[in-house]
């Protein structure tokens, strides 16, 4: 159903999406759902399948498309079973709909008939019998109606004349026989319609008069003829008993004969030329009948229309109009108007800064503004212009190209845009209004964008780098390379390093390779070390036999020599390390060719070092070349040493070694003699000896005898 405010609401089964509301849902739904987006003004149903017409002419579908019944350009599912939101059928202006099964026709607005879906009997009138899933021309109609059954379709086309196609299995043609399918329009002969309508399998068509004919399949009366059942197809239009005709009377020739006075029923006039008979009013006409011959059939006013035998004139709907008088149809507004209804004669346009691209529009509210960047200058406007390259404007409505602002410097837009765009870097924007920026020329560059003052300008590239148009850096020469020149526009201005030298990236000048490298290659990046043990003495050469051998008691490792350590040696030229000092050995300058020997009364353990450990006091060694402590010996009762002694030293006379360890002799004090065991010993009764701190000699070895008195107390 088609609410009064547009919107579209279905219900029922749903098990392809047919509602419309986005749910597959197969028990379906008792109750109106409402279809989302949709503003109609009719809907058609199908099998499986809805499709609305939109109120300005467009055309949407949903529900099963196996057949490719929505028109989409394919006969894809996009959802499970079928596609359950409404899909737009492009490319149509339609002012009316038709479905049937499987397929769907439709009248636009210049009389001809699109039709799209199954065509397996020929129900799209193109001459095939394959399906279609984009709307496809019906040739040779202009037609004013449309009437859809299961599998045929019938079009009432100008003048009353019907035509028909599809299958006819029921004689739901109307051509006579009820043999064979028809893929292309048949002429329903002796037929004057005024409206039609389809069932199933059968065909029903109200005439000029106001009688009805149908004909098809007749099960279960369908036809109207009194005939409980008729199981045989009624292949030719046969008039349904009873319904209104052209007059009050049978036969209106007969009027006077019997008595009785007759008149013309409304949308119907005397004929003049055929006394006694009535005459439909045409298209764009009407009358209201009576029996004062009032009757006379009046030209609908602009603004209303008429499809014939009609009591009076219907007034053109909002969106559409008619400017003349005696219309039998109304059309849809142009693009850039609109109307609201109530007998429009003419559509009214959309104001200055608004515009609508489609037909039909039946409210002001259809003319959207202008968006950011466009303009629309007069009523009526299809489409907004946009502002020309090199302006921009921010708002929406624009009505003047005036309202378009140049871009400032430093910016700029190829039109239609609602804020200029910044130059980029590697370009400039130097004036106002531009369309594009200006590139940077080859051989400069610019990092920063949006150059904003007629003072920016590109840099020119340093020397050893180069660029191409707009750039926003210079690209470095490569290394092994340099350049000369400022402002190069190639890479044709890098110039490859020779032999013997090198370069970083964006250089102006190559490197000699220092003294103990060289450069054998040309374009080198890195110069090669003498190998390890030898050493450079000129720059920039250009081989390893420029390399000399280090000599003894120096080493390299690449490039240059160094003494060895003190601690280590080396013996030979050419040495790539120096060798560590063993135990028992030491050296204490650099650039030792040998090590030394420790010497007696001297031991070392480690290697590498750069003097030897002391025997301690008391202690002493007989050998050199010592790499233990074990070889520090004690020295014997008697003897003593300071230390890093290589023999211990005997104590003199009437003195004795003291402490544990023998470092020194003291003098044994008076009244006591030394023994032969290194200790003091006092004199015995009847001797003596001298004083404290007399020195005797060690062989005097025991106290004088007392030979006078004066000697001894």
């Amino acid at each position: 159903a088609v609410l009064s405010g547009g919107n579209v609401s279905c219900w029922g089964h749903n098990n392809y999406g047919q509602l419309g509301n986005g749910t597959f849902v197969a028990t379906g739904f008792n109750s109106p759902q409402m279809v989302q987006g949709l503003v109609a003004i009719n809907v058609v149903a199908g099998q499986f399948f809805t499709c609305a017409l939109l109120s300005g002419g467009g055309v949407k579908c949903w529900g099963d498309n196996l057949k490719g019944q929505l028109g989409i350009g394919s006969n894809t599912n996009s959802e499970p079973q079928g596609i359950s939101t409404p899909q737009t059928v492009e490319g149509l202006v339609a002012v009316a709909l038709t479905a049937g099964n499987d397929h769907v026709c439709a009248l636009l607005s210049g009389a001809v008939v699109k039709c799209w879906g199954s065509g397996s009997n020929g129900q799209l009138g193109n001459s095939a019998t394959s399906s279609s899933y984009s709307p496809q021309t019906v040739p040779g109609l202009v037609a004013f109606a449309l009437a859809a059954g299961s599998e045929h379709t019938c079009a009432l086309l100008d003048g009353g004349s019907v035509k028909c196609w599809g299958s006819n299995n029921k004689g739901q043609l109307g051509i006579g026989t009820s043999a064979n399918a028809f893929s292309s329009p048949q002429t329903v002969p002796g037929l004057l319609a005024v409206a039609l309508a389809a069932g199933a399998e059968h065909t029903c068509a109200l005439i000029n008069g106001g009688g009805v004919m149908c004909w098809g399949s007749d099960s279960g009366g369908r036809l109207g003829f009194d005939v409980a059942d008729n199981t045989q197809p009624v292949i030719m239009p046969q008039a349904v008993p009873g319904l209104l005709g052209q007059s009050t009377c049978p036969n209106m020739s007969s009027a006077d004969a019997d008595g009785i006075h007759c008149w013309c029923n409304a949308g119907y006039t005397e004929d003049s030329n055929i006394s006694g008979t009535c005459r439909v009013c045409s298209a764009g006409t009407f009358s209201m009948g009576g029996a004062n011959n009032s009757a006379s059939c009046m030209t609908c006013l602009a603004g209303t229309f008429s499809n014939g035998v009609a009591s009076t004139c219907s007034s053109c709907v909002a969106g559409t109009y008619w400017t003349g008088e005696g219309a039998s149809s109304c059309l849809p507004c142009f693009a850039g108007s609109f109307s609201t209804g109530g007998s429009p004669s003419m559509c009214l346009s959309c104001v200055t800064g608004t515009y609508w691209t489609g037909v039909g529009a039946n409210s002001s509210l259809s003319c959207f503004k202008c968006s950011a960047g466009a303009f629309s200058d007069s009523a009526g406007a299809s489409t907004c212009v946009s502002c020309v390259a090199g302006s921009y404007w921010t708002g929406t409505g624009a009505n003047s190209s005036e309202s378009c602002l140049a871009c400032s410097i430093g910016t700029y837009s190829f039109g239609g845009l609602s804020s200029c765009l910044i130059c980029p870097a590697g370009m400039l924007g130097t004036v106002t209004g531009l369309s594009s920026c200006l590139n940077c020329t080859a051989g400069s560059y610019r990092a920063a964008e949006g150059a904003s003052s007629s003072g920016s300008t590109c840099l020119r590239c340093h020397v050893g780098s180069f660029s191409s148009y707009g750039a926003s850096s210079c690209t470095n020469c490569l290394v092994g390379s340099y350049g000369t020149s400022q402002g190069a526009n190639g890479s044709d201005y890098c110039t490859t390093c020779p032999v013997g030298t090198f370069s970083n990236s964006g250089v102006s000048a190559c490197v000699n390779c220092v003294a103990g490298s060289y450069g054998p290659i040309q374009g080198a990046s890195a110069c090669v070390n003498c190998m390890a043990g030898f050493y450079g003495v000129v720059a920039g050469t250009t081989s390893s036999q420029s390399c000399v051998a280090c000599s003894v008691g120096s080493f390299s490792t690449g490039g240059s020599c160094s003494s060895c350590f003190a601690g280590t040696f080396s013996t030979g030229a050419g040495a790539s390390s120096c060798v560590a000092c063993a135990a028992g050995y030491f050296v204490a300058h650099n650039g030792a060719s040998v090590c030394i020997r420790c010497d007696a009364g001297y031991f070392e353990t480690g290697s590498g070092v750069t003097k030897c450990q002391i025997c301690g006091a008391g202690l002493y060694g007989t050998g050199v070349g010592a790499g233990s402590s074990d070889s520090c010996l004690t020295c014997a009762a008697g003897t003593f040493s300071n230390g890093g002694a290589s023999s211990c030293t005997s104590c003199a006379d009437a003195s004795h070694l003291t402490g544990t360890v023998p470092s020194s002799c003291t003098n044994c004090v008076a009244g006591s003699f030394a023994s032969s065991g290194g200790f003091c010993v006092s004199c015995v009764s009847g001797t003596f000896s001298s004083s404290a701190g007399e020195l005797l000699r060690l062989v005097k070895s025991i106290c004088t005898p007392c030979n006078v008195k004066s000697d001894c107390k």
